[in-house]
């Protein structure tokens, strides 16, 4: 778990050999969230951004750390 200055948590995961690595929860400082994967420290396959209020908003996917889709959702 990793931490801002004010002491909020910044994200929230695990490392293997100092790398990101699994699932990943990373918040933003408007009380919204992303929640998808690392590997070896890149971003992979699907990744959510999630509103305060645990609404889907916007859906990324990613290969070698590199956006190759992303959808905006409507409400």
């Amino acid at each position: 778990m990793n931490y801002r200055e004010d002491g909020s948590v910044s994200d929230s995961g695990y490392y293997k050999n100092g790398l990101k690595d699994g699932i990943w929860i990373e918040s933003t400082d408007s009380n919204k969230f992303w929640k998808g994967f690392y590997h070896n420290g890149n971003k992979e396959g699907e990744w959510k951004l999630y509103s305060e209020d645990k609404v889907l908003e916007v859906m990324m996917v990613y290969k070698n750390g590199q956006v190759t889709w992303r959808k905006k959702m409507s409400r």
